[in-house]
């Protein structure tokens, strides 16, 4: 799906934590959406170091690896910490709290840091842990969910959780992420944003919206047209 989607395009040579590495890049096949900055150890293939470039063309993340050392064997599972502080990193990230208007971008002070963060953290969940739901790939009967997703997006996992009566869609293109959450978080979200205004968070931008009495929220680093008729064909 990552070779459908993107062109792995080798730009160069570099060094990074005294390791020689290739630079490449993971161009989009579509145009106007997300892409990757990939430096990669040219002996073990590991990735030492990335970039990811929003739709905007504006850098949102960056990871580099600063020194490298050898063990005998890999560690156990059981022996790798898990992180602390992930709620606490989120709501401190620097966010920009914006809506998109049809010809301009204006601040928005209405939404709230507190939404941001809960909803990234749920955005993130599926690169961090399973947050104790029942996750498949089947959407459960009689859930609302979009009627359309960008092409090369297929749906890559769904997430429910019964005590919240809550479900997250998450529709993958390989590399980046969509997700669409019914019910629980969304409902929280769409208490605080105007409903159907693109918002961008940091990260990417998402929209709020209720759909036959349940509260629907759209986000994934997209331009925001894409963004709106994702939530516009929730039925």
């Amino acid at each position: 799906m990552l070779k459908a989607n993107y062109t792995p395009l080798v730009e160069g040579e570099d060094t990074i934590a005294g390791r020689q590495v290739w630079t490449m890049r993971l161009k989009p096949k579509r145009k106007n959406f997300a892409w990757k900055q990939l430096w990669i150890d040219k002996q073990t293939y590991v990735v030492l170091a990335s970039k990811d470039w929003s739709f905007q063309n504006e850098m949102i993340r960056t990871m580099v690896t600063t020194h490298v050392s050898y063990c005998d064997r890999p560690l156990a599972k059981r022996r790798v910490p898990k992180p602390d502080g992930l709620r606490q990193q989120l709501r401190n990230c620097e966010y920009r709290p914006r809506c998109f208007g049809s010809s301009e971008i204006t601040h928005c002070p209405s939404i709230s840091q507190h939404v941001a963060a809960e909803a990234a953290e749920r955005y993130y969940s599926q690169r961090v842990s399973s947050y104790g739901l029942r996750a498949g790939r089947r959407v459960p009967p009689g859930t609302i969910q979009p009627r359309y997703i960008p092409t090369g997006f297929v749906l890559d996992r769904v997430e429910v959780d019964k005590d919240c009566g809550s479900a997250q869609l998450v529709y993958s293109d390989g590399l980046y992420a969509i997700s669409v959450f019914v019910g629980g978080i969304a409902g929280k979200s769409v208490e605080r944003l105007c409903p159907g205004t693109v918002y961008d968070w940091g990260q990417g931008l998402m929209v709020a919206t209720r759909v036959r009495d349940e509260d629907v929220l759209v986000m994934g680093d997209l331009p925001a047209e894409e963004i709106e008729k994702i939530a516009g064909s929730v039925r």
